[in-house]
């Protein structure tokens, strides 16, 4: 399992959720279906998750992210998100019984659950994003040696 993959309830069990850099990239170029895609892409995933972050709070009494008003959510993000995620963590569990999630059955989930529970959904990529971000290393690497570059043939040495 990938280290910032996270379990949470979804669509009636419980799955688990992770983005590895190829799902990443995936998200990045967005939805494959025309209809899922709202606006132009690529789009980052720190730009996705800037935008929905505009939008979650703590609340102060169940501390429990909430939705609150200014985020800027797109359907085709949310929805693409969850199935690459679903697809890339590849379990759930469902009435006690485990299963594999692959690309059909993580669709049909999707489908199904995220038109009813938008804002439940929202948050869930918003956390999905905030594992997969920070499990990221963004040290930058140490600068390269500096060495001296030979001289072009026909140059003289000085």
């Amino acid at each position: 399992m990938i280290e910032t993959a996270i379990e949470r309830d979804f669509a009636g069990g419980r799955f688990f959720f992770a983005l590895n850099a190829l799902a990443v990239i995936a998200v990045e170029k967005g939805p494959l279906s025309p209809a899922l895609r709202s606006r132009e892409y690529p789009v980052s995933i720190f730009k996705i998750y800037d935008e929905l972050s505009a939008g979650v709070g703590i609340d102060k009494q169940t501390e429990q992210a909430v939705m609150l008003p200014g985020a800027n959510v797109f359907y085709g993000d949310l929805h693409h998100i969850l199935e690459r995620a679903l697809i890339c963590a590849g379990s759930g569990e469902r009435d006690g019984e485990e299963f594999k999630v692959e690309d059909r059955m993580a669709s049909r989930l999707v489908n199904d659950y995220l038109p009813r529970h938008i804002e439940a959904c929202a948050l869930l990529v918003w956390d999905i994003l905030h594992s997969t971000i920070k499990g990221i290393d963004l040290k930058k690497n140490p600068p390269a040696a500096v060495t001296e570059t030979p001289p072009l043939s026909g140059e003289a040495n000085s």
